[in-house]
């Protein structure tokens, strides 16, 4: 499948960040992910890349120009996964739509990375709380809510991407998971990539003075130096 995703970031105040993206593409290992595992965490709109973007300039002293990589890519199972953070709500709806076969996992036990068992109790875990969807989680923590329409916490993420990997690996739904897999990749908000092979932008947009331009347009904003603006008419 064939997509374009986004990745939000800063030049570094002499340029820095934007030449080590040009001299070795992405850096699988500099997100750790806040618990999902290390990768290069994208997103598969614009309008979502800019709202990333603000995120950013809130919580995060920006060296430079901010930044928007558009990357073209293949997306597969093997060097793809979701972002779980910011899937997991969609994941919850999936989980419910398919619970009449997720509940009849042995025992309803599934061993997560850590040695966590976490546990589904079939009688409490498809329910409408308030006229809210959610899956109830029993873990050897507690009781974990995940809600349909609301953000998870990081821990409620990494059981979230523990069922589904286990749905992935184990005959539950009876169903492709492969293409179950991709099918969701392609509805996904965000992604992140794990693969070896080198990624390298074919489209930046900088954010200079509040506004926006681009690799190809950027001589306008007149602070790029030439060699800057060289390489980026290169791509």
């Amino acid at each position: 499948m064939r997509k374009d995703v986004y990745h939000t970031s800063w030049t570094g105040e002499n340029f820095e960040r934007l030449y080590d993206f040009f001299k070795n593409g992405v850096n699988t290992k500099r997100a750790s992910g806040f618990g999902q595992g290390h990768g290069f965490y994208v997103w598969c709109s614009l309008k979502k890349a800019f709202k990333h973007f603000i995120w950013h300039k809130k919580y995060f002293d920006i060296k430079g120009f901010p930044m928007i990589l558009k990357f073209g890519v293949d997306i597969n199972s093997s060097d793809w996964d979701l972002d779980y953070e910011v899937s997991s709500k969609m994941l919850v709806t999936y989980f419910m739509k398919h619970w009449d076969k997720i509940s009849r996992i042995p025992n309803n036990v599934v061993k997560d990375g850590n040695g966590e068992y976490v546990v589904f109790s079939e009688s409490e875990s498809n329910h409408n709380l308030w006229g809210r969807d959610f899956i109830r989680f029993k873990t050897t923590k507690g009781k974990v809510d995940l809600m349909a329409d609301e953000q998870p916490s990081t821990h409620e993420a990494v059981l979230t991407a523990n069922l589904f990997k286990y749905l992935m690996t184990h005959d539950v739904l009876g169903l492709n998971m492969e293409r179950e897999e991709i099918r969701l990749f392609e509805k996904g908000e965000a992604l992140k990539y794990m693969g070896r092979r080198r990624l390298a932008p074919d489209k930046i947009f900088f954010r200079v003075k509040h506004r926006w331009f681009t690799n190809n347009n950027i001589e306008r904003a007149k602070l790029f130096p030439p060699d800057v603006v060289a390489l980026l008419k290169r791509l």
